[in-house]
This record gives structure tokens, C-alpha cells and sequence, in this order.
């Protein structure tokens, strides 16, 4: 939970900086933050916000209802590379075989179907770019691990991205049993928290 706050924090500190640049502020860049108050490192009070869906379960309601979500599920379970196979080959395997089973790109149908005028369907896409283009900023600074699609929601209303779960922040990756983490070598800015 300290690490939550921290983040927030850090995000509410960008937000004022992006509101006295004239060229941020025009293009209305902005991480939404949320109250969060820890009790200790683990437990506390997070605010809660109305109209956030997960990601992961946005894009799985669209392939269920486009192309048999179900199906591509099975078969992602069943023909997912064995780890024992050298990387290369796992990579290749994933990239020809599990990939191009998620075609075609659904997320896309989520804004058509949930913005039906040209205005609010323009205002949603650009701020999910916008709201991406930056959290993805703060993530490579920070060193912020274990991004999913459970850990990105989606304000339904405005189309904005909001992300929660700040545990793999900093040096807290190095102590995971998997190497699909960022590489510290390249996180410009260390924090201790």
C-alpha cells in the first residue's frame, strides 16, 4: 500500500507539472489518480471509483461476442510453448501459433459500440492514447513491473486508463522467480522505497 501511495503521489506531482506547461496542458496530458491511504506496507483504504472495468475483461466480453472467445481459449491452454523448449523457440512458437488466433483486433469494437456519435467515440480514443501515451512514461521511470490487463482498467465513461497495483515497483521485481520483468539497466530513475 505504501508503494500504491508513493506512485499516486509521484503521479499527482506530474499532474501539476503537466497543468503549468502550456504545450501539456493544450493536449490535456494527465495521469488519473485515486486517494490511497495505507495503514502499513501491506493493508489500507483505496478510494473507490465508479465506471472502471478491467481491460482483460473488456477484450474477453469482445471476443466472446465476435469470434469464440472460448475456443481461443482452450486452444491457447492446450498448444501454449512448453518452457522446457529453449526461448527462441518458445518466442517463435507463441508469435505463429498463439497470436494470430486474436485476430482480428477487438478492442477497437469496445469504443465503436460504447461511443456511438463521432465526437464522444474521437474524445474516448484520444483520451485512452493520451492516458496510455503517459502512464507508459511513468512506468518506464519508475521501473513499474507487472502490468496486465487486470491491472489496467478503463474509465467507461471518458475512455481514460487507470492503473492499480503498484507491488512491482522499483526493486520489488528482482525478488520474482520469473524474468519477464523489466531489466534494471534500463530504469533511469531509482527509487527506495
Amino acid at each position: 500500500m505504501r508503494k500504491d501511495n508513493c506512485l499516486i503521489e509521484f503521479c499527482n506531482l506530474m499532474n501539476r507539472c503537466f497543468k503549468r506547461d502550456p504545450e501539456t496542458r493544450r493536449r490535456q496530458l494527465g495521469v488519473k489518480t485515486y486517494l490511497v491511504v495505507p495503514l502499513n506496507d501491506t493493508n489500507g483504504i483505496i478510494e473507490w471509483i465508479p465506471g472502471l472495468s478491467p481491460y482483460r475483461g473488456i477484450v474477453e466480453n469482445q471476443y466472446r461476442s465476435i469470434c469464440g472467445y472460448d475456443d481461443i481459449k482452450n486452444f491457447v491452454i492446450n498448444n501454449y510453448p512448453n518452457r522446457k523448449l529453449a526461448k527462441n523457440e518458445r518466442v517463435r512458437r507463441f508469435i505463429c501459433d498463439i497470436l494470430p488466433k486474436f485476430k482480428p483486433s477487438v478492442f477497437c469494437q469496445w469504443f465503436v459500440s460504447n461511443y456511438s456519435d463521432p465526437l464522444s467515440w474521437f474524445s474516448a480514443r484520444l483520451a485512452f492514447t493520451r492516458s496510455s501515451a503517459v502512464f507508459s512514461i511513468v512506468g518506464y521511470l519508475l521501473g513499474l513491473g507487472d502490468r496486465h490487463g487486470e491491472n489496467i482498467m478503463i474509465d467507461e465513461t471518458t475512455g481514460e486508463t487507470v492503473h492499480v497495483d503498484f507491488n512491482c515497483l522499483t526493486d520489488h521485481h528482482d525478488h520474482l522467480l520469473c524474468n519477464v520483468y523489466i531489466n534494471p539497466e534500463i530504469i533511469l530513475v531509482r527509487m527506495k522505497l
